[in-house]
């Protein structure tokens, strides 16, 4: 404990995992890896194996003292301070008073008050520092820590000085004398980085800092207030770009990153698309078969309102954000907020010098996608925003309103290509008059040619792929939805009293309740709100799920109008789909034809949107580019809350600098220690967390010795070290008991099987399931989920996490009749044929 606290305490990502007696739990902050060893692991430090005796009693003299104090301050003094929500806390003016934190009185020369007043001096810098700044009390906590480092390493400097005085000091003069005289010499914490000018300049010096560049685009006049006249000035129009190569530099720095990145792509089987990689694009673009290893770089666009003004003032603080992140990662890391980074792409593509692992070594790289909403994608394409004024509306073909409404299947229509947009595009710029100019510019549904254009091998025309929360769950699934559930409100199937009433008492899991739908308004469904039903992403792809289940008692199962839900919900659940055949592409292809045939048969007067039309594209682009879940935007805009937040502590004079600066700062705090462990990266921080622990008794480790040799697992292992946990997080996904897990698969049947987690276990660092099976009946077309039920008197199985089928947690749901259903979130048809074969690519 002593090493972990004087030699690791300090780093900037601290990242511990006990390891007593196989123990899992992990901390990211000394003071509390601390508090758990003396809390449950003091018998093992107290033994006189593996350490000293009273190691938890006496670390380095007093330091862990002065911790255990500022604890008990922190619980007793200001026990009353409730956690606020999560905020950054602005920067302080550097010219600030700083006599609130002076808290230095004169030494009591009473010994036996003296460590009463430092608590006290303790807990009052404790108390000033979270409310005078208004921080959190998980800030205050890290705040906590980071100052018993620099209390320590001080304290380690002037014990080192102290030492070497006494060795060489003259004996023949007076002691005291060279004590001052060496404590006058001990550097003050901080001195050196007292304001923000100081502390940011030896940051950007001697940190793995990227540092930004401010371009000027053009100029542009203003009004100006001066001497109480307004006057005309010029101004320059730039934006902030951070140099994607040394963004990169930095990023494989870290050498756990490098080799996850710089490595060649894992492929599935022909005909199983899983990744990019698996894509036609990928596959036939000669610039990745001649260097296999390049990056794969996927970029993200979209204009961002960094604060809700209202009225007049609303757009003026709107900023056009650029992420970008690697298509090299799994994508279970892939979609972490600190994989998404701000953004010279022809750098790349010729190949440059990176430093990985301690050697130099060329990297290329090549964008494979711009990814964005349907606003951004046509806004930097430089298609029009608005295709109600274009009379080609699809960026992919050249599809007219009419023919929309008629034709439902891709081949119908004459596909964009890169050169037929090169031509559009030459002429629109060689137009002879204006009026000429803008009637092409309707016709072809272009505004300008977009740079993206310029870059090497890249097809505007298929790179730039549908956003599916926003095409589909934002789009096609409320439009519909609304359409069907208003026709069932008109012809008294139900009332919307009597559909709220089975939304709100529906039973929802516990992964669930956060994106539970509300209750809908009646303005959903007349007067000019009426569009769709109001839902963010995450509601209406559950509300879609669910929908079978609040609908069955209130429509009966031959309804003429009901195949419509359940057709939307397939093709979802393929589009959603990380594992896709070629042939489910293909069936995809033809339920989407089918579906919107269907509806616009029993909706003659409602019109096929765009966005309907946009979803008979989405198997080509499966083919090329992969499942479009691995092109999806979540992940990206989760950072927007990040700058949103920052925006509200800063003012708005040149904000995108500000915003810029702050981000690369907190990209720099995750490399600013080279000597850090590459696992501290907080790219792999919630690859696994855990609940509550508690040891298991001996008897308990017998019993489940014997289960588990029952299920034969670890045979023939004595269980030293067994643990229960209230809860696991495994990459994001949050198991407990009552969820449903998908545990093998029928390989006769080719179908899943399920089971309720009732026990969590933890033995020697590895996750075992202990689960009540259920059997699988059938799958269900009217609810598209897998009917199952609970086998009599079952007894309980036990599994590894990593023997699932899929790393989802599920929910089961009843319908009117009491019979139990497990809606999945995507389809797993595809992905039970390829764990039968032993070649399951989430394994991987």
């Amino acid at each position: 404990m002593g090493h972990y606290f004087s030699a690791h305490s300090k780093e900037l990502n601290f990242f511990v995992m006990c390891g007593v007696n196989d123990c899992p739990a992990t901390f990211r902050r000394y003071h509390s890896f601390y508090k758990h060893v003396a809390r449950n692991h003091e018998d093992e430090y107290q033994s006189d194996i593996g350490g000293p005796a009273d190691i938890l009693g006496d670390i380095n003299g007093t330091i862990n003292g002065d911790i255990q104090h500022m604890d008990q301050d922190l619980d007793q003094d200001i026990q009353h301070v409730d956690h606020e929500s999560d905020e950054i806390g602005g920067d302080s003016d550097s010219s600030s008073d700083n006599s609130d934190y002076d808290l230095y009185e004169a030494p009591n020369t009473n010994g036996e008050s003296s460590a009463s007043d430092f608590q006290r001096t303790e807990a009052f810098y404790i108390l000033k520092v979270k409310k005078r700044n208004n921080i959190t009390q998980v800030a205050m906590d890290n705040i906590i820590d980071s100052t018993s480092g620099i209390v320590q390493s001080n304290m380690d400097l002037a014990k080192t000085s102290l030492i070497n005085a006494w060795e060489n000091h003259d004996h023949t003069k007076d002691f005291s004398e060279v004590i001052k005289e060496t404590f006058a010499n001990i550097p003050k914490p901080f001195s050196a980085l007292r304001t923000n000018y100081l502390q940011t300049s030896f940051i950007k010096k001697n940190l793995n800092y990227v540092e930004i560049k401010e371009v000027v685009l053009g100029k542009k006049i203003s009004i100006k207030h001066w001497k109480n006249k307004r006057v005309l000035v010029e101004k320059d129009e730039t934006y902030i770009y951070i140099p994607i190569v040394e963004s990169l530099r930095q990023l494989l720095s870290n050498k756990k990153v490098a080799k996850l990145v710089i490595r060649k792509p894992r492929y599935c089987d022909s005909g199983i698309y899983y990744d990019i990689c698996d894509g036609e694009l990928f596959k036939n673009d000669p610039f990745f078969m001649e260097h296999q290893d390049a990056i794969q770089i996927i970029i993200y666009h979209d204009a961002v309102e960094v604060c809700n003004p209202l009225g007049s003032h609303a757009g003026i603080h709107k900023l056009d954000m650029f992420y970008y992140t690697i298509g090299n990662l799994n994508p279970k890391l892939r979609s972490k907020h600190c994989a998404v980074r701000l953004l010279d792409i022809h750098k790349l593509e010729n190949g440059c010098p990176f430093v990985v692992n301690g050697g130099e070594k060329v990297i290329f790289g090549k964008v494979v996608s711009c990814a964005g909403d349907t606003e951004g994608q046509h806004e930097w394409g430089g298609y029009k925003v608005g295709v109600g004024f274009a009379f080609h509306k699809c960026r992919h073909c050249q599809c007219h309103y009419d023919a929309m409404q008629q034709s439902f299947y891709d081949y119908d229509f004459h596909a964009k290509s890169k050169e037929t947009h090169e031509r559009h595009c030459k002429e629109i710029d060689e137009a002879p008059t204006e009026q000429l100019k803008t009637d092409l510019k309707t016709t072809y549904g272009i505004n300008h040619r977009s740079s993206l254009c310029d870059l090497h091998d890249f097809d505007i025309t298929t790179q730039l792929p549908q956003y599916i929360m926003h095409t589909l769950l934002e789009g096609v699934v409320q439009y519909e939805l609304r359409h069907i559930l208003a026709h069932y409100i008109s012809t008294g199937e139900f009332t919307l009293a009597q559909l709220n009433a089975a939304i709100t008492s529906q039973c929802y899991g516990y992964s669930e309740v956060s994106d539970k739908p509300d209750a809908l308004r009646e303005s959903v469904f007349q007067g000019e709100e009426r569009y769709k039903l109001k839902y963010n992403a995450a509601q209406a792809r559950l509300f879609l799920r669910l929908i079978p289940f609040i609908l069955c008692s209130l429509v009966s199962e031959d309804d003429h109008i009901y195949p419509l839900i359940t057709e939307l919900l397939a093709i979802c659940q393929i589009v959603f789909s990380p594992v896709i055949s070629l042939e489910t592409i293909n069936l995809l292809r033809l339920l989407i034809g089918e579906h919107l045939a269907h509806f616009k048969e029993h909706f003659p007067e409602i019109n096929i949107t765009p966005k309907q039309h946009y979803l008979i594209h989405l198997p080509k682009m499966i083919k090329l580019l992969g499942p479009l879940v691995r092109h999806s935007c979540f992940s990206f805009e989760s950072a927007h809350n990040y700058f949103k937040e920052l925006a509200r502590k800063q003012n708005f004079k040149n904000l995108a600098k500000l915003l810029a600066e702050r981000c690369q700062l907190k990209e720099c705090s995750n490399f600013g220690d080279l000597s850090e462990d590459a696992r501290s990266h907080p790219l792999f921080s919630s690859e696994r967390k855990y609940g509550s622990l508690s040891t298991a008794g001996e008897s308990v480790k017998r019993n489940l010795r014997e289960h588990m040799d029952s299920c034969g697992l670890m045979p023939g292992i004595k269980l030293q070290n067994v643990y229960k946990a209230t809860w696991v997080v495994c990459h994001g996904t949050d198991f407990r008991k009552s969820g449903v897990i998908m545990c093998d698969i029928d390989k006769d049947l080719l179908s899943p099987m399920f089971g309720v987690i009732k026990q969590i276990w933890i033995v020697s660092d590895f996750i075992y399931f202990e689960y009540i099976p259920f059997e699988t009946l059938c799958f269900s077309e009217r609810f598209q989920a897998y009917h199952v039920r609970e086998t009599v008197a079952a007894e309980t199985v036990i599994t590894s996490y990593e023997s699932l089928v899929d790393f989802n947690v599920f929910h089961h749901h009843e319908d009117s009749e009491g019979e139990i259903y497990v809606p999945v979130k995507y389809d797993i048809g595809d992905l039970i044929e390829q764990h039968a074969k032993g070649k399951n690519p989430l394994k991987v």
